[in-house]
């Protein structure tokens, strides 16, 4: 079960998380380079169609709020364990759960920076963009990545915890 796509909007102003998060998530702000990383869920609402949009019988026993889709992978909210999670359309069983949607944000930091980017821009324009979001813990980010070229999981990891 799922959200419908038209109580999208209201379910996540329920969810009362930082105003400028909510604006990101219905994309009635635009936040830089990042934004891009947030799609609205239309993937999500085509799986089922048109009988029932939003239908994941492989999460049957969750109900999903979609927040974003990037690159075939969609992050929700289980509303019933009000735990995000995070899958790829291809596997959905294979889920990641995520302790906060702070963390869940910081993936999308991760993907622009070490797998995407590797310059001194993309550093620049997530620093940005998670003041912009009111990110927990700047300073940690900063810091990491002022440590960027020697960077290793474990202090990802280590910083991933703080949020």
């Amino acid at each position: 079960m799922s959200v419908p796509a038209n109580k999208r909007e209201e379910a996540i102003r329920g969810l009362f998380l930082r105003p400028e998060v909510t604006e990101l998530l219905l994309k009635h702000a635009e936040f830089g380079a990042l934004s891009r990383y947030f799609e609205l869920p239309h993937y999500f609402y085509s799986k089922g169609s048109p009988e029932g949009p939003g239908e994941w019988p492989e999460l049957v026993d969750r109900e999903l709020l979609p927040l974003w889709e990037f690159s075939g992978e969609i992050y929700a909210v289980d509303l019933l364990s009000n735990k995000l999670l995070a899958f790829n359309i291809e596997y959905p069983t294979e889920y990641e759960l995520l302790d906060s949607i702070d963390q869940a944000i910081f993936k999308m930091i991760e993907l622009h920076t070490w797998e995407f980017g590797g310059e001194e821009q993309e550093i620049e324009e997530a620093i940005e963009f998670a003041e912009r979001v009111k990110l927990p813990n700047i300073s940690g980010l900063t810091k990491l990545f002022a440590q960027y070229m020697e960077c290793t999981e474990e202090m990802i990891t280590e910083y991933r915890q703080t949020l």
